[in-house]
């Protein structure tokens, strides 16, 4: 098999294993964990964040994140920082690994 099978078949392999895990009822933190651990199996995760976005306020409210392993609080917003192009900017909650 070549490099490029293996890692379409481990990248297939993840999302089987994260659709088992859906399949029992969990909160949305239980989740994101058995998302965050797939998809760290086939791809580099070392900083990974998960969050909502509020269309109306634009506005992205980030519910959990992983930074080197160590899960952070979310529960912060971005506000309405937006850049030249209409994307939210990065996090600036003192919290967040993205700020140094």
């Amino acid at each position: 098999m070549t490099d490029g099978a293996d890692r379409l078949s481990a990248r297939l392999a993840a999302l089987r294993s994260v659709s088992r895990a859906l399949a029992r009822p969990l909160d949305i933190v239980d989740v994101l964990r058995a998302v965050h651990a797939e998809l760290a199996r086939v791809l580099d995760v070392t900083i990974c964040f998960f969050g909502l976005y509020d269309p109306p306020g634009q506005t992205v409210k980030v519910i959990w994140q992983v930074h080197d392993g160590v899960e952070l609080p979310g529960g912060f917003s971005t506000g309405r920082r937006l850049d030249q192009s209409g994307h939210p900017l990065w996090p600036t909650a003192p919290h967040s690994p993205l700020v140094r």
